[in-house]
């Protein structure tokens, strides 16, 4: 993938952790700022069956020197990306500390913001994903622009406002069917406890229907009895 990055002679690239991230393949490149989004129990069998550990894990994404991003963050993960970003005097931009946000329904407003970040409080988004979840999700993208902005003038506030609302995220709340008189077909690739109560969330706030089924498909090692708990109770008996 970077070879073919480098080829294209791309000037810039997100490129996405496979797992964990400490010993990731990805973690090869220095990056200009790291990214780390929300945590929470998952490939617990190979990063660790605490937050703490899985913040260790994750965490080795962040490089000496480096500006890091982070979600908010359970305290006790939380201690552990402050603890690796201070040992390597990695500055820490925390979203729900230095930036704040409130917002509904794809409407996002950014209540507090840096001194000097080139998006000023009380600026409002248009969201193109659904979910409460994706207010945290663009608040992070936002703050993560702000980090680079040096490096990529061209950012503006329109510019990110317009890339919020168009992006496209398949396979997360995504309609790939929708006809007169045919049911509505979503897809959506949570994949843990925590997912499945962000898709729960999603389906009572942002969706409306008469009758809801689940086609459900999960590998055994998912937390897949709670993810069941709370989705089917909202299907149609």
């Amino acid at each position: 993938a970077f070879r073919y990055i480098a080829d294209q002679h791309d000037d810039r690239a997100v490129v996405e952790v496979g797992l964990g991230g400490r010993l990731d393949t990805t973690n090869v490149l220095t990056p200009l700022v790291s990214v780390i989004t929300s945590l929470s129990l998952d490939h617990t069998e190979l990063l660790g069956d605490t937050l703490a550990q899985i913040a260790f894990e994750k965490g080795g994404i962040i490089k000496p020197g480096v500006p890091v991003v982070s979600a908010p963050q359970a305290e006790e993960a939380m201690a552990v990306l402050q603890s690796i970003a201070a040992e390597g005097e990695s500055r820490l931009t925390v979203v729900g500390r230095e930036w704040q946000y409130q917002g509904h329904s794809r409407q996002l407003l950014i209540t507090r913001s840096p001194a000097g970040a080139f998006i000023p409080a009380h600026t409002s988004f248009d969201l193109a994903l659904a979910g409460d979840h994706q207010l945290e999700n663009a608040a992070v993208a936002l703050a993560v622009l702000d980090s680079v902005k040096q490096q990529f003038p061209e950012i503006t506030v329109d510019s990110a406002r317009e890339g919020l609302a168009v992006v496209k995220w398949d396979g997360r709340l995504q309609i790939v069917f929708k006809g007169a008189d045919q049911p509505t077909f979503l897809v959506d690739s949570a994949h843990n406890k925590d997912a499945a109560a962000k898709l729960a969330s999603a389906l009572s706030k942002d969706f409306t229907y008469n009758n809801l089924w689940f086609i459900f498909g999960a590998p055994q090692d998912k937390e897949i009895s709670q993810m069941m708990a709370l989705l089917f109770p909202m299907a149609q008996g």
